[in-house]
């Protein structure tokens, strides 16, 4: 069921854990519960029917990308809510819904639904530079962020699909 299907996810070898996790008591206290959270989530959005498993890689490579740009401009309370809106700026494509319907039936913050729906402040900032990276666009500047010059973030990019790939690899195993 799930919960062997979450520990074989959590104990993949691209993870990297010093021991084997073999209780779910084990996993919250390795983990922690937001990062268990992080995890059935995913194991719910890959078992979605009709859902391609690249979607899959798109929101999980938004999710590390938008957090590790959260780091880099020294935002790194932040970091954890950028990865938020990160994984949850491909939610319309997974709902096949407008985003503007999605955030209507989230409990999110007020900047959060601003960057999802009309990619304003520097969090919608940077979910218009991980799509237009998606569409192969690389001039890229992000104005009053002159620290992210574009080895910043092809790095950050670069970065975050690696991560993905093999995440998704062990939400398959």
């Amino acid at each position: 069921g799930l919960t062997h299907k979450l520990l074989s996810a959590i104990n993949h070898p691209s993870n990297r854990i010093p021991q084997p996790v073999e209780t779910l008591k084990e996993a919250v206290n390795f983990m922690g519960l937001k990062r268990l959270k992080f995890w059935v989530n995913m194991m719910m959005l890959s078992s979605m029917e009709d859902v391609p498993a690249e979607l899959l890689v798109v929101a999980l490579v938004r999710a590390k990308f938008l957090e590790e740009m959260a780091i880099k401009m020294g935002l790194t309370a932040e970091k954890d809510r950028y990865f938020m809106a990160g994984l949850f700026s491909s939610l319309n494509a997974f709902l096949k819904i407008p985003m503007a319907d999605v955030v209507d039936q989230l409990p999110l913050a007020d900047d959060v639904k601003a960057a999802l729906v009309d990619l304003k402040g520097d969090m919608g900032r940077i979910i218009w530079v991980v799509r237009s990276l998606e569409q192969g666009n690389t001039r890229i500047e992000i104005p009053g962020r002159e620290e992210l010059d574009l080895m910043a973030i092809s790095s950050a990019y670069m970065s975050a699909n690696g991560w993905s790939y093999k995440t998704v690899a062990s939400l398959n195993t």
